[in-house]
């Protein structure tokens, strides 16, 4: 199992059409990441191999919806989970994959700063897609309500 962190700080918005979004970097890896809106037809997006969705605001309330695919030509397997305090979440997809998400305060300084884990054991369609066991660590830094729409895709570089 390969194990992939990233730590995502804050940079700036675009309203460009062409690059509109959140943009936030990655220490440790020095490449940047863009947040972007999540499109209502987001089942007719195949281009992106990993999406991670979540809901920021009210960590102990939101739901979280994550997307494995390693393969564009590939439909894309979806898990839903609800996380209700520090502890796993258990996602169920179409195609029979199954993941633990794991969301905790984390022990940084700065406050309203949570580490998202989601440990990925794919079987079925994922699986005969090439998707490999995976772990994805994630530390969100805070992203204001103001300048955060609902719901974002995170675009693994």
């Amino acid at each position: 199992m390969s194990l992939a962190r990233y730590n995502l700080r804050f940079l700036g918005t675009s309203d460009s059409e062409d690059t509109r979004g959140i943009y936030a970097t990655s220490d440790g890896i020095g490449n940047q990441i863009k947040l972007q809106p999540l499109a209502p037809d987001l089942q007719e997006q195949q281009t992106v191999h990993s999406l991670w969705n979540f809901l920021p605001g009210n960590i102990a309330e939101d739901k979280y919806r994550v997307v494995l695919d390693s393969d564009e030509r590939k439909e894309l397997s979806w898990g839903y989970g609800e996380f209700q305090g520090n502890g796993p979440i258990l996602l169920s997809g179409s195609d029979e994959s199954t993941g633990i998400f794991f969301l905790r305060k984390s022990e940084h300084q700065e406050q309203n700063v949570y580490t998202l884990t989601l440990d990925v054991d794919l079987v079925g369609a994922a699986a005969y897609a090439g998707v490999k066991d995976e772990r994805l660590e994630i530390t969100m830094f805070p992203i204001t309500p103001d300048i955060c729409p609902p719901l974002w895709k995170l675009e693994r570089p």
